[in-house]
């Protein structure tokens, strides 16, 4: 385990309510390419706190990773309805589009993290 995911796991773990320390988790999973471990904090950082435009958005780029493309789409858009200026999840929204008019073809560069 690098020393980055114990830590944020420590963050989290000593702090289990506060939305950016789960959020921190799950970047950090997702980042060392753990997938479905970040999909599943990113859930339960939603259940937990709804209103979290960040955790909506980074299940999104997860799904996007999983070649999950319309549910990416639902957390991006969610995450745009509770942050309409979230430009980066707007963006990503957009790159979803993309991605699904070119699918069931390879996954282009577009959709990408």
């Amino acid at each position: 385990m690098s020393a980055q995911l114990k830590r944020a796991k420590q963050l989290a773990a000593q702090d289990p309510l506060n939305p950016a320390a789960q959020n921190n988790l799950g970047l950090v999973l997702r980042k060392a390419g753990r997938y479905a471990e970040a999909a599943k904090v990113f859930t339960a950082t939603i259940k937990r706190s709804p209103d979290y435009a960040k955790a909506h958005y980074n299940l999104g780029l997860t799904l996007l990773d999983q070649r999950h493309i319309e549910r990416a789409a639902q957390s991006f858009v969610r995450a745009t309805s509770l942050d309409p200026l979230y430009v980066k999840a707007l963006f990503a929204l957009a790159r979803s589009f993309a991605c699904s008019i070119v699918m069931p073809m390879p996954m282009p560069p577009c959709c990408g993290s």
